[in-house]
């Protein structure tokens, strides 16, 4: 590779924002800008949240690729654990850098430019936070052609739900540069079907919850504050999730008991994951928080749940004491969205 074609791997950008952050109010770092002949994928976001005291505050996070909001991912303080001193447990993948799968390699995609923004959410942000996004730089097609090989998604790639008998099939394959990168069938939201994008959220519920009654995490009833944090998606024949990892951070008078999710009116797990404090089987995947507590998640899931065509949700129940929206709980998910052509 010549001097001036390269790939490196690398901090693609870096912002901190010092002071206050209002709920609902928003600031965003300054534009990372790529020239013609450059590209870029991001592969890991940390985050460093703000605090108050040892209590983390809440925060959502963006990523802004190409002057547009990658909307299948929004992360909170607790999701992006950095790769740093005094942290207990590493970043989670957005995607596998170096595969040419494209159910691996969702890293989200882009050849003009970089942003992130943040927005204060409940509560209200006193404290500092930094956020990075790591990933790789390519300089030149041979950069890209050098790294990914001549095609990317050469194909069919096939991801398959024994247990539920439901199997999906990717075959897109596109040739490797610098035109095509933006095209690749995963990690770019607004390529050519079929495409498969990182899909990451969390949620808090916005109302109290009824005793002993299953809590759907369900905007349109009027469960979360945000649509963006909806965990009830009624898929079509073409819309699929791969459910892959969850973690739950209980309400501070640890009244969640359990949580499941509901695919086509069946509950899976059939025992339900216990969410109670000390029992917790899903870990966020949060920072040390002041030495009280180190989380050790996100929770992986033996068992990936395919999804398309159906009702699908996450659910959640109390141990007979309503969980005010007050002292809310925090769901937070991992997974991957496809579209079908």
């Amino acid at each position: 590779m010549m001097a001036d074609e390269r790939q490196s791997y690398k901090t693609l950008l870096s912002y901190t924002h010092a002071g206050a952050l209002a709920e609902d109010a928003v600031a965003s770092s300054s534009v990372v800008n790529f020239g013609d002949d450059e590209a870029f994928q991001i592969d890991t976001a940390e985050i460093f949240p703000p605090y108050l005291g040892a209590d983390i505050e809440n925060v959502l996070i963006q990523i802004l690729v190409d002057g547009n909001v990658l909307d299948t991912i929004h992360l909170e303080g607790r999701m992006g654990a950095p790769f740093a001193r005094g942290y207990p447990v590493l970043a989670f993948k957005l995607g596998d850098r170096m595969s040419i799968n494209p159910f691996e390699n969702t890293c989200p995609k882009g050849d003009n430019k970089l942003q992130v923004k943040a927005t204060g959410l409940i509560g209200d942000v006193t404290g500092d936070f930094t956020v990075r996004l790591k990933g790789d730089y390519f300089k030149k097609d041979k950069a890209l052609t050098d790294f990914f090989g001549p095609t990317f998604a050469p194909g069919p790639y096939n991801v398959v739900d024994g247990l539920r008998g439901k199997m999906i099939t990717i075959n897109r394959p596109t040739p490797v540069s610098l035109d095509t990168f933006t095209n690749f069938c995963a990690g770019n939201p607004k390529a050519d079907k079929p495409r498969v994008m990182p899909y990451i959220r969390f949620a808090r519920n916005y109302d109290a919850t009824v005793v002993n009654t299953e809590f759907r995490i369900r905007h349109e009833s009027g469960n979360t504050k945000y649509a963006w944090e909806n965990m009830s998606w009624d898929l079509k024949e073409k819309e699929a999730l791969i459910l892959e990892a969850i973690g739950v951070e209980p309400d501070v008078a640890q009244h969640i008991k359990e949580l499941w999710v509901q695919l086509g009116g069946v509950e899976y797990p059939q025992d339900r994951w216990d969410c109670r404090f000390e029992f917790n089987e899903l870990p966020i995947g949060g920072p040390a928080d002041g030495g009280i507590i180190n989380y050790q998640g996100p929770r992986i899931l033996e068992k990936k749940y395919l999804t398309y065509g159906e009702l699908a949700e996450i659910r959640a129940i109390d141990d007979g004491t309503s969980i005010p929206a007050a002292d809310p709980f925090l769901i937070a998910l991992w997974a991957k969205r496809i579209e079908l052509a």
